[in-house]
C-alpha cells in the first residue's frame, strides 16, 4: 500500500531529500511529495521542485500552515510556504525578463529601435525616414539583428521578439 502524500525531509543522513524525492516520484508518480526543510535556499527549492515535489514547507512553520500545505497538495495543488513562493516568483520573473535582457545585451540601442519598427510591420523606407538613416543602413541593421538572434526571416524575428517580450502585440510607441 502506497501513501498518498509523503513529507520529505531534505536533509537526511544517508540520502539527501532531493535525490529521494526524484527517485520516489519516478517510481511512484501518484505519490505527492511535500519537501520539508529548515533552509530557505533558492537552489534547494528549485531542485526539489524539479525533482517532483508538489510542496515546500519550512520546519518552523505553524501547525496551521503545515495542514494547509497537506490539504492543498492532497487536492492536486502546489503549496509553497509564502517565503518560498516569493523566491519562486522572483526566479520566474527574472527568467521571463531574461529573454529581454539577453536580446537587449546582444543588440545595440539602434538595432533595438529597428527591431521594434520591423516587428510593427514598418518597411525599410519608413524605418529609414523615422530614424533619419539610409535604407542601406536599415538593411544592414536587419541583417545583423537576424544573425544575432538567429532568425531566418522577418516572421521568425517577429515571433522571437514577441515570445521574448521585446515587443508587445499592442505596442504603439
Amino acid at each position: 500500500c502506497n501513501p498518498d502524500i509523503v513529507v520529505m525531509d531534505i536533509t537526511m543522513p544517508d540520502m539527501n531529500g532531493i535525490d529521494a524525492t526524484k527517485m520516489l516520484s519516478q517510481r511512484h508518480p501518484n505519490i505527492k511529495i511535500i519537501a520539508l526543510s529548515m533552509h530557505l535556499d533558492r537552489g534547494m527549492i528549485s531542485q526539489v521542485l524539479e525533482a517532483g515535489a508538489r510542496g515546500y514547507i519550512l520546519k518552523d512553520c505553524s501547525i496551521d500552515e503545515f495542514v494547509r500545505g497537506i490539504k492543498a497538495v492532497s487536492q492536486d495543488l502546489v503549496y509553497l510556504t509564502p517565503k518560498a513562493a516569493k523566491i519562486v516568483l522572483e526566479d520566474y520573473l527574472l527568467l521571463k525578463r531574461g529573454g529581454v535582457l539577453a536580446a537587449e545585451n546582444k543588440l545595440s540601442p539602434r538595432e533595438m529601435e529597428v527591431l521594434r519598427l520591423l516587428v510593427k510591420g514598418e518597411h525599410t523606407k519608413s524605418i529609414a525616414s523615422k530614424l533619419s538613416i539610409s535604407k542601406s543602413t536599415v538593411d544592414t541593421h536587419r541583417k545583423n539583428i537576424m544573425e544575432k538572434l538567429n532568425c531566418a526571416n522577418i516572421a521568425d524575428l517577429t515571433r522571437y521578439a514577441i515570445r521574448e517580450g521585446l515587443v508587445g502585440l499592442d505596442d504603439d510607441d
